[in-house]
C-alpha cells in the first residue's frame, strides 16, 4: 500500500474527530487486531451516520432553469 495515502487518511480521520490512537490504526493496518479492526469499523459506520444525518436535515434548494 502507498505510504502517501495512508499519511493523508491519518491525517483525515483527526480532522473528523477520530483522534489521534484511531488514525494511528491505519498506519498499522498490517498489524490489527481483530478489537482494533472491529473499533475502526464502528468508527466508519457512526461517521456515515452522522453525515447522513447532517445531509438530511440540510435545507434544500430547488434550482430550476428559466424558460429563456
Amino acid at each position: 500500500m502507498n505510504a502517501e495515502f495512508f499519511h493523508h487518511l491519518h491525517d483525515t480521520i483527526v480532522l473528523l474527530g477520530g483522534g489521534t490512537r484511531i488514525a494511528k490504526m491505519v498506519e498499522r493496518y498490517d498489524r490489527l487486531t481483530e478489537s482494533d479492526a472491529d473499533e475502526l469499523r464502528d468508527y466508519n459506520a457512526n461517521l456515515i451516520a452522522l453525515t447522513k444525518d447532517k445531509l438530511a436535515n440540510i435545507h434544500k434548494l430547488k434550482i430550476r432553469a428559466s424558460d429563456e
